[in-house]
């Protein structure tokens, strides 16, 4: 009377042989590594644009300047609850999963107080930020290099057992 899965396993009508749920399962897998590949993905280009201004940290200035409107609020709210719901959705498939959920979190949690400070509050946040000195982009970048190569090394599916 129907099928009934039980574990990874099909039985028809609750008796029988189990048939192995094998699409099911390679499915999942590659839902779940291409997952844990967006993950790996983030953490590289965080990396990547820290790497930049490491080497430019003018020319970092000078494109975040040009592209003002990207830190608006709508945008910036949108990216971090983006990036927020992946890394959460995203944590069973990784290498470090608590880790990659805790940022996913803490994500979450900034988006939602970006909405409680407001527009204002973010614009001048940005302008204090490309007013700082050449030294000062270059230790922010620093931590962003360090960050993303951590995320990305979390973000990595984990090795096989």
């Amino acid at each position: 009377a129907g099928v009934r899965l039980r574990g990874l396993h099909a039985r028809v009508g609750g008796a029988g042989r189990a048939w192995p749920l094998t699409p099911l399962r390679e499915a999942a897998n590659h839902e779940a590594a291409n997952m844990s590949l967006w993950v790996v993905l983030s953490g590289l280009a965080v990396a990547a644009i820290g790497l930049l201004g490491l080497v430019l940290p003018r020319r970092l200035v000078e494109i975040l300047a040009r592209f003002r409107f990207l830190t608006g609020l709508p945008v910036t709210v949108g990216v971090r609850l983006g990036f927020g719901a992946l890394f959460v959705a995203a944590a069973p498939a990784c290498r470090l999963p608590e880790c990659v959920r805790l940022i996913g979190f803490l994500e979450l949690a900034g988006g939602l107080v970006l909405i409680a400070l407001g527009a204002e509050r973010l614009r001048r946040f940005v302008e204090w930020w490309l007013a700082r000195t050449p030294s000062f982009v270059r230790c922010w970048c620093l931590a962003a290099v360090v960050f993303g190569i951590a995320l990305a090394y979390a973000g990595a599916a984990p090795e096989p057992t």
